[in-house]
């Protein structure tokens, strides 16, 4: 299974919208919608009063280990966050270790991290059937929080913390597509 990253752009909300008019009409139609704001969902939001610096171990097969200090460069003008979103039956203990280095690397460069597990909520307000086409009905509610959303499954790690998100950012692009990095 591949996986891939997706950074959004929040100038073309009305575009993500479309991708999940189904399910909006649904719930707008029918009388039954909630503000985004009201909705009882899981969300986890990793924030920090941005640490100057981290120091990250590296420990190999035993004998040899390694260490240095991250500094974080971000000059935190844009407001971006990192997004994951979960099926309500997912075990995060398959994938701690990646779930753990997206946080770290949240908490050291200061960008929000919302770990969004769906809700039957959710599922109410974005009625499609594939988890795919769910996710970016999802996103489209947190978009207009954020100038970029990065877009990651809960399965990717962090695996060069010095890189930022900014780096891939190409202002020229409202949505932005990368396989694993």
């Amino acid at each position: 299974r591949k996986s891939m990253a997706v950074l959004y752009h929040r100038r073309n909300f009305a575009i993500m919208l479309l991708c999940s008019i189904v399910g909006l009409y649904i719930v707008y139609v029918k009388g039954n919608g909630k503000l985004y704001s009201e909705f009882a969902i899981s969300t986890v939001k990793s924030r920090s009063r941005y640490p100057s610096g981290m120091k990250i171990s590296v420990i190999g097969d035993g004998r040899k280990e390694a260490s240095m200090q991250i500094r974080s460069k971000r000059n935190r003008s844009r407001n971006i966050a990192i997004v994951s979103v979960l099926t309500e039956d997912f075990d995060e203990s398959n994938v701690i270790k990646a779930l753990s280095s997206l946080r770290c690397y949240a908490l050291l460069h200061g960008y929000p991290l919302e770990i969004v597990r769906e809700t039957p909520q959710w599922r109410q307000r974005c009625p499609q059937v594939d988890i795919m086409f769910r996710r970016h009905c999802i996103i489209s509610y947190i978009l207009p929080k954020y100038e970029w959303i990065l877009v990651v499954d809960a399965d990717v790690g962090v695996i060069n913390p010095t890189r930022l998100i900014e780096e891939f950012i190409d202002d020229k692009y409202d949505l932005i597509f990368f396989d694993r990095f």
